[in-house]
C-alpha cells in the first residue's frame, strides 16, 4: 500500500530483506488472507506493521512483479491520511525501521539509488498521479 499523511508526508519501512541481503526502504506491503480483500488487507499489514490507520482505503491499481515467472499480483492501495493509533505488531522475524518522508525527499532516494524497489516506485508514482500531486518535468 501507499500510506500517505494529511500532510503528505509518506510511510515507509526500512527493513533488511534476505533475497537481496541488503536494507531495502519500501512501503508497508503483505499477503492477503483467504477471503479478504485487499483494502482490508492493506488495514491490517499498516496497523501491524506500522501501528498507523487510514480514513480511507482505494484500489489505485495492479502490477504484476514477474510475469513470465510467477502470477502473483500486486494489488496497489492507496491509504490516504494515516496517523498513528498504536505501536508496531509485526512477526517475531521482522525489524521495521519507519521513515516519514516528503515527496521531494523520495525522488532524490529513487535518483540516487537509495530505494530501488519495483514494487515501491511504481506504486508510489501510481499515487502521486491519483493524488493529482504528479509533475512532469517539460
Amino acid at each position: 500500500m501507499v500510506p500517505i499523511t494529511s500532510e503528505k508526508k509518506f510511510i515507509l519501512e526500512k527493513q533488511y530483506k534476505q533475497g537481496t541481503g541488503t536494507f531495502m526502504i519500501e512501503f508497508p506491503a503483505g499477503y492477503i488472507e483467504e477471503n479478504e480483500s485487499p483494502e482490508d488487507a492493506a488495514e491490517r499489514e499498516l496497523l501491524e506493521e506500522t501501528g498507523y490507520s487510514a480514513e480511507r482505503f482505494t484500489i489505485i491499481g495492479k502490477l504484476a512483479q514477474h510475469p513470465s515467472k510467477e502470477i502473483g499480483i500486486l494489488h496497489v492501495v492507496l491509504a490516504e491520511n494515516v496517523f498513528q493509533t498504536s505501536k508496531q505488531n509485526f512477526d517475531a522475524t521482522e525489524e521495521i525501521e519507519l521513515m516519514e518522508l516528503s515527496i521531494d525527499e523520495i525522488i532524490k532516494m529513487i535518483e540516487n539509488g537509495e530505494i530501488w524497489a519495483g514494487g515501491t516506485i511504481a506504486p508510489f508514482f501510481m499515487a502521486l498521479n491519483k493524488l493529482g500531486l504528479l509533475e512532469i518535468n517539460q
